[in-house]
């Protein structure tokens, strides 16, 4: 239902929306107009839609809703206990770290404009969510995003003591509700939208570590992802992978092809297909997650570090080459 070239969500990122407005007694007809699908089409799993067309859908159950707590009351509708293939790939994993390299990589699954990504800051370990999404939404979407990670996290995670959940809007006049929905401490006007735990949680190893059964669900994650309509190809996968990889410090072209389960030859000739490189990812991904970062409040030399300079001047001449500007000169103008 999206032409080649549209990126893509799963037609069941609409049923929770959806779920919440049954519950209210609310019509639900106007969210499938938006969306451009029937009833029927809900609940099938190969069908997908253009990311336009979910955000759409979700716009108009929010309007529709009147409620302001919405995100959360979409996530009540989700069963912890649900297996979707990503979640399921990654609680199979050995370790937290796995579960999170591939689930960045297979999150297109359910929607091609939302990304994982994961960071150090103040000494721990931060799992962010990115959606591209409509600014009227933003929180909403913040909210059940950050919320469906937190109320699969016993899959993930034996201790939760450790943990904690970051929201980066301002407290609601609804707070009270987040306790219904998240079992965990949690803060607002963070740096970021996700989740955080100690330095170490990486190598936590995960309670349903399967190998056998894992190979098998991520052999169907592999065929699930190469039926995605041709949107980015290599190059995409790449940016994910170089996404995923910056905070642990490993970029380079070989460790980027062996998570793609490449050589690094034909990663080189694949991306020359397409009409770029691993350098010119590289250097894409590092200057869209710095000028996300100075617009969190980080210094220049966290942002340095962040995306894999080993020193600040590196960073300074690097981030002129991108944007034509110094860092400085980039916030104040963000800023403006």
């Amino acid at each position: 239902m999206s032409a080649p070239g549209i990126p893509t969500a799963s037609v069941q990122t609409l049923v929770p929306p959806i779920e919440v407005l049954r519950r209210q007694g609310t019509p639900i007809e106007p969210v499938l107009e938006a969306a451009g699908i029937r009833e029927s089409q809900l609940f099938d799993p190969e069908l997908r839609i253009s990311t336009a067309a979910a955000r759409r859908g979700w716009v108009t159950a929010v309007d529709a809703a009147e409620d302001p707590s919405f995100g959360l009351r979409a996530a009540e509708t989700v069963p912890p206990v649900t297996n979707t293939l990503v979640t399921y790939v990654g609680a199979t994993c050995a370790t937290l770290r796995e579960a999170f390299d591939l689930g960045s990589r297979y999150v297109g699954i359910i929607n091609e404009e939302l990304e994982f990504r994961l960071h150090e800051r103040d000494a721990r370990i931060v799992f962010s969510t990115h959606l591209m999404e409509d600014s009227r939404i933003a929180q909403a979407a913040a909210e059940f995003i950050v919320s469906l990670v937190v109320r699969t996290l016993p899959r993930f995670v034996d201790d939760l003591s450790q943990m904690e959940v970051w929201f980066a809007h301002p407290e609601p006049a609804y707070r009270d509700a987040y306790a219904s929905v998240i079992e965990l401490p949690f803060r607002f006007d963070a740096p970021m939208n996700g989740l955080t735990g100690p330095l170490g949680c990486l190598e936590w190893p995960l309670p349903g570590a399967d190998p056998e059964l894992h190979a098998m669900l991520q052999r169907q994650a592999e065929a699930a992802l190469a039926r995605l309509p041709a949107r980015e190809g290599t190059a995409g996968a790449t940016r994910r992978a170089i996404t995923a990889a910056l905070p642990l410090r490993d970029p380079g072209a070989g460790a980027i092809a062996k998570r793609l389960g490449l050589g690094v030859r034909s990663l080189r000739r694949r991306l020359e297909a397409e009409g770029t490189s691993h350098r010119q990812l590289l250097d894409e991904v590092r200057s869209r997650l710095a000028k996300d970062a100075l617009r969190e409040g980080l210094s220049p030399n966290e942002v340095a570090f962040r995306v894999g300079f080993s020193d600040a001047p590196a960073f300074y001449k690097a981030f002129r080459r991108w944007t034509g500007t110094s860092p400085g000169e980039f916030l104040r103008k963000s800023r403006a």
